[in-house]
């Protein structure tokens, strides 16, 4: 969690980042598999791997829900516009 809080505060900082070169490659416009609706997760017919992305996405969301109150309790340092779900789960998986 400290990396991806590190990761997101690096965001913040846009091209004076020491690490913009390679954040500017992550694909926050993909779709992550934590985003796939009930009828995309049927499709999946591995029973095993159906229920890891289920687990993945609950735990995701959860994590995301303790980590958003943490960006919000420093709004000095994380503006609203990097509070942003998508970037978090990029980030973290």
């Amino acid at each position: 969690m400290i990396l991806v809080l590190a990761l997101i505060y690096e965001l913040t900082l846009g091209v004076n980042s020491k690490w913009h070169p390679y954040l500017s490659t992550l694909p926050f416009e993909s779709e992550l598999s934590c985003d796939w609706s009930s009828k995309d997760m049927e499709l999946v017919q591995d029973d095993n791997i159906a229920q890891m992305l289920k687990d993945t996405k609950i735990t995701l969301l959860e994590e995301w829900f303790l980590f958003e109150n943490v960006l919000k309790s420093y709004p000095e340092l994380f503006k609203a516009e990097f509070i942003d779900k998508k970037r978090f789960m990029t980030i973290y998986s």
